[in-house]
């Protein structure tokens, strides 16, 4: 009875480890076609990018004014995509230098130009730093933070809209101890009419390095 019982135990066990690995398996495989899929895609955004670089923007927009319908779109693309990848670059070196207090709370308002009212609302990028006695955590802690480099990549899939993933580096540091070297990824959308971003989402953090 008990070596029945024993191998009643042993078997859900195996069962429970194989259908666990299953799912650790489906789980990596998705992981996996995702990274693929953006390296595919930066690949060819590189491509693109290597061969717009042949041609000058005066080029292209004479081609915009007088060109055949494909080359007015392709040049419209260029140009919504390069102020996309310019105010991405402008967005990120003001959101992440600061180095107290005051400077922290001032960035929604040095940005508001080129942001719409809810990204100017998402605590994620512009939440107060300060505590219930008014005292702002930023300077108590003495941390600082400045903007170092950025890589983008734009996406269009319409006129309308330009999906910008970008790779930013900024060093931070608190009171006397070292500056840190992060690594982080967004996920942007600019609406070109408007010429504001109407999402700016953190997909995570692909490095540290410590000075």
């Amino acid at each position: 009875m008990k070596t029945s019982k024993k191998n009643l135990i042993l078997g859900a066990v195996v069962a429970v480890n194989v259908v666990l690995s299953g799912s650790f398996y489906l789980i990596q495989k998705n992981i996996d076609h995702e990274t693929k899929g953006y390296r595919v895609k930066v690949t060819a955004l590189e491509k693109k990018r290597d061969k717009l670089a042949e041609t000058s923007k005066g080029d292209l927009l004479a081609k915009a004014k007088e060109g055949s319908n494909t080359e007015k779109e392709n040049a419209e693309q260029y140009q919504n995509e390069a102020i996309a990848t310019r105010y991405t670059q402008e967005l990120f070196e003001v959101l992440m230098t600061f180095n107290n207090s005051e400077e922290y709370a001032t960035r929604a308002e040095k940005l508001k130009y080129m942001l719409s009212s809810e990204v100017l609302e998402d605590k994620r990028l512009f939440g107060s730093d300060t505590d219930n006695t008014g005292q702002g955590a930023i300077d108590v802690l003495q941390l600082r933070s400045r903007f170092e480099s950025i890589r983008s990549y734009c996406f269009s899939e319409d006129d309308k809209q330009v999906t910008v993933l970008s790779e930013v580096r900024f060093s931070a540091s608190k009171s006397d101890y070292q500056a840190g070297r992060n690594i982080v990824v967004y996920l942007s959308k600019f609406d070109t009419a408007k010429k504001q971003f109407t999402d700016v989402n953190k997909l995570g953090e692909l490095d540290v390095k410590i000075d």
